[in-house]
């Protein structure tokens, strides 16, 4: 495909794309508003205590803010390609375009690798919390243990005979676990911590969001169009 081509793909993806912005961002302020994040960290707190085993509501905002981190991420995505193929042909003058582009490019970048980041570290809530667990849970432990015997005798009676037997026997034993308060109020505040940095991320990328919608509804035409008509980029503002 021709970079003309490429670039009339991205030219209808990014009209669509300014076009539901707005019911995006509008989206995302509602996840903000609705269970599990409407909800006080304090009561997210008074659920650890009763939920030591799994917490379905911190576990549930994890869900939902990869949800939004991984659709505002392919959204920031396809308008810093959109806006890569926008640049133009350097020559010896009338660059300036050229300039901001790479400048809202180098924005919108910034701001998706803050939303990468969230997202690498997404698997961090469980692999602290189970370490946390371990501590303040009974285990069960189950042994199996396997018998085998076989026995022959020739020349007897009926001929040569050969016996044999198999056994299996289960031993399971439970473990009780005996933790100190300041145990479980560990994994209370994991709990917590974890939840705000999952709001966190939803409210990075409502404004990673409204930064974008903002700099393109600003600029579009001028970003559009880098040099102008007439190829004359002196009337381009820097947002």
């Amino acid at each position: 495909m021709a970079t003309k081509e490429f670039l009339e793909t991205y030219q209808k993806k990014i009209m669509e794309l300014r076009s539901v912005m707005p019911a995006r961002i509008a989206e995302v302020e509602a996840v903000l508003q609705a269970v599990p994040f409407g909800k006080s960290v304090s009561e997210v707190m008074t659920h650890s205590r009763a939920a030591v085993a799994a917490n379905a509501e911190v576990s549930g905002s994890l869900g939902t803010a990869r949800d939004v981190l991984l659709r505002t991420v392919e959204d920031l995505h396809l308008v810093c390609t959109w806006l890569k193929l926008k640049v133009p042909k350097v020559s010896d003058g009338g660059n300036f375009g050229v300039a901001v582009i790479l400048e809202v490019v180098k924005t919108i970048e910034g701001k998706v690798e803050v939303l990468n980041k969230g997202l690498d570290e997404l698997p961090n809530y469980f692999s602290e919390r189970a370490s946390a667990v371990e501590k303040l849970v009974a285990r069960t432990s189950t042994d199996v243990k396997e018998s085998k015997s076989k026995s022959s005798t020739t020349g007897g009676k009926d001929g040569d005979e050969t016996k044999g037997s198999e056994s299996q026997t289960e031993e399971k034993s439970i473990k009780k676990s005996e933790f100190l308060p300041d145990q479980l109020e560990h994994l209370v505040a994991l709990d917590a911590k974890f939840f705000t940095i999952f709001k966190r991320d939803v409210e990075l990328c409502h404004s990673a969001y409204l930064t974008c919608f903002d700099i393109l509804e600003k600029n579009f035409t001028l970003l559009n169009a880098p040099r102008g008509d007439k190829g004359d980029s002196s009337h381009l503002s820097m947002f």
